[in-house]
């Protein structure tokens, strides 16, 4: 048995290198044959299989100190709210609700094609015109509609019938509909430059980018009405992560065919987050400033009605001018009419906080600002900044997941937990104001 296993060294000696490249030189034509072949794969594959560009974004996410909401609150709560901001905004940008704003930013569920040598490809940034559709009427849905531009500024618009049926989609309504086609397998009809483009499949003007009909006169275009969802869908597959953990920067990553358009639409929806960051910032600081209004109202009666009851006290005494006795003693009287207005703005801001709380299931910014009547409990203002974010949260993962999905779970069992720890505790309050 060790006999047949053991190797001869002087087998492997005898090894004859010579003729085994000879062997080799002998299948020349095989080798050459397979380079050709695998250049020629690689040419084949370069000019059919679309090139896929990838392009990355930074943005960070400041927290911004809301001045409604002094130090003597104890806790951060700002514009955007407690230091978990930057998985909002992740959230956000995941969102269905915000894609759909930038898709419809961009119109990009409308598609410029051009013929190439395999295939339709996309011009998204060379197209030399735009397509302004009229979003109420019915355009066809996923089929390419070739504009062949013809001299004397006209426009002949064509597409074929692939199927038994097509379907039409309103991108107002975001709805669609299907028909059956007509006897003849091709549409076609000739159309003026600048004039409405109007048929029972489509709605839409053309507009040339800068205004010379030559520049597109002779040249074939394609255009392409996509499904509005499918287009929102394949766009909220954007990769959006902290760029390094405990970090306020957060990363795009966004990958296509055509650099322009990832390019466009990375700008955009940071564009679009920052217009609705600034909204909600000044419907916050509205709400707010009506609230003030409101309370400097309150308080201008309240100091009429000291006043005139002062110079009521005043007539029926006659008294014209106070010894530094009386003065002190009116003094007094105004502090402690001071103290219990206070109190009872505070017995009041109590009673609106805790029927806010229990009237609804959702809350936002709305919710009246503790530091405006004085309030210096931090308990309130973590709470009430605790319940914003939560239900923040809450309102995101409803677009997004089904009622059953464990995290959205956990969110409405913390925002019951907060909501009667806080109804706890303005029960409390109020109960201390009144005594």
């Amino acid at each position: 048995m060790e006999s047949k296993n053991k190797i001869d060294i002087n087998e492997l000696n005898t090894f004859d290198v010579k003729d085994f490249f000879f062997k080799i030189i002998d299948h020349w034509k095989l080798f050459v044959a397979t380079i050709f072949l695998g250049l020629f794969i690689a040419y084949f594959l370069n000019k059919r299989l679309q090139r896929v560009y990838s392009l990355e974004s930074i943005i960070t996410v400041k927290e911004e100190q809301n001045p409604l909401f002094t130090s003597s609150t104890n806790i951060a709560f700002n514009w955007g709210g407690p230091s978990d901001k930057v998985e909002t905004i992740i959230t956000i940008l995941n969102s269905r609700t915000h894609n759909e704003k930038v898709v419809k930013e961009l119109e990009y569920y409308i598609q410029y094609l051009k013929k190439g040598d395999y295939r339709l490809n996309e011009i998204y940034g060379a197209n030399p015109f735009v397509v302004n559709l009229d979003t109420t009427k019915y355009q066809i849905l996923g089929v390419p509609v070739k504009l062949e531009f013809l001299e004397g500024g006209k426009v002949k618009v064509s597409f074929e019938f692939d199927d038994d049926e097509y379907s039409l989609i309103n991108y107002s309504k975001n709805k669609t509909i299907k028909k059956e086609s007509p006897k003849d397998e091709e549409y076609e009809q000739v159309f003026q430059i600048g004039e409405k483009i109007a048929s029972p499949y489509f709605n839409f003007f053309i507009e040339l980018k800068d205004g010379d009909f030559n520049t597109v006169s002779g040249e074939e275009f394609y255009v392409k009405f996509n499904s509005f969802n499918g287009i929102v869908g394949k766009y909220r597959e954007i990769d959006v992560s902290t760029l390094k953990k405990g970090t306020s920067l957060i990363q795009l990553k966004l990958q296509g065919s055509n650099k322009k358009k990832i390019e466009d639409y990375i700008n955009t929806t940071v564009k679009v987050l920052d217009i609705d960051q600034r909204s909600q910032k000044i419907q916050y600081a509205i709400k707010t400033k009506k609230y003030i209004d409101t309370l400097f109202a309150q308080e201008a009666n309240n100091l009429q009605s000291i006043e005139s009851d002062l110079s009521k006290f005043k007539q029926k005494n006659n008294i014209y001018d106070l010894s530094s006795e009386g003065a002190a003693l009116l003094s007094e009287i105004t502090t402690l009419d001071t103290q219990i207005q206070e109190a009872k703005n505070k017995l009041e801001y109590f009673q609106n906080l805790e029927s806010y709380i229990r009237t609804r299931d959702q809350y936002d910014e709305s919710i009246p600002a503790p530091a405006l009547v004085n309030i210096e409990d931090p308990n309130i203002s973590k709470s009430v900044a605790t319940l914003i974010e939560l239900s923040k949260a809450k309102q995101q993962l409803e677009m997004e997941v089904k009622p059953s999905f464990p995290p959205l779970r956990k969110i409405n069992d913390q925002i019951k937990v907060e909501r009667d720890v806080l109804l706890e505790h303005i029960s409390s309050l109020k109960k201390l104001s009144q005594t």
